[in-house]
């Protein structure tokens, strides 16, 4: 009797959890193309829709050029690979990237939705395997969202940057 019971009791719990499943989509990647410029970009950076402004809490020790740089969002290029300090190479921090990607034009449907030339994140990760196990994989890694912080200038001064390699490297280069 209490065999039957349990097979009742587990039998309703998996019937239960297939009537009652709900697939949704956490994060649309199609709708975090970049459409709005910031600062003196003349080609779209950001997100309009996913925005966030810090400049209302920077404080009066910036300037407004420092305060117009204070803008952050979800878009596609702000997108960044985290690899574990295990794995955090020249080579391999070189190589894992994040890029915006443009799908196929004869592409499935997704979801009911056409994904026909559509930008979503692509992201090239490079895993490097173990010497001693051949065909594992060593490296935890973890893809993560744009987020701002605050560093400290050569000159001593606080500034604002986002934690995106695609923006270091463009500074860098209008810079030198």
């Amino acid at each position: 009797m209490k065999r039957l019971f349990i097979l009742a009791v587990v039998g309703l719990l998996l019937g239960g959890t297939a009537l009652f499943a709900d697939e949704s989509v956490l994060i649309d990647f199609t709708k975090l193309g970049a459409d709005q410029t910031v600062g003196t970009n003349k080609t779209p950076s950001e997100n309009a829709a996913t925005m966030i402004d810090y400049s209302a809490v920077a404080g009066a020790s910036f300037s407004d050029a420092d305060k117009a740089l204070m803008k952050s969002s979800l878009a596609l290029d702000n997108w960044q690979v985290t690899l574990a300090s295990s794995s955090r190479s020249i080579v391999n921090q070189s190589v894992t990237m994040t890029k915006e990607a443009v799908t196929n034009a004869n592409a499935k449907q997704f979801n009911g939705e056409d994904m026909a030339n559509k930008k979503i994140l692509g992201v090239r990760i490079h895993f490097p395997t173990d010497r001693t196990t051949p065909g594992r994989s060593s490296s935890p890694r973890s893809i993560s969202p744009p987020t701002r912080t605050r560093t400290r200038c050569r000159a001593g001064n606080w500034s604002w940057r986002t934690r995106t390699r695609a923006r270091e490297r463009s500074s860098t280069a209008t810079a030198s």
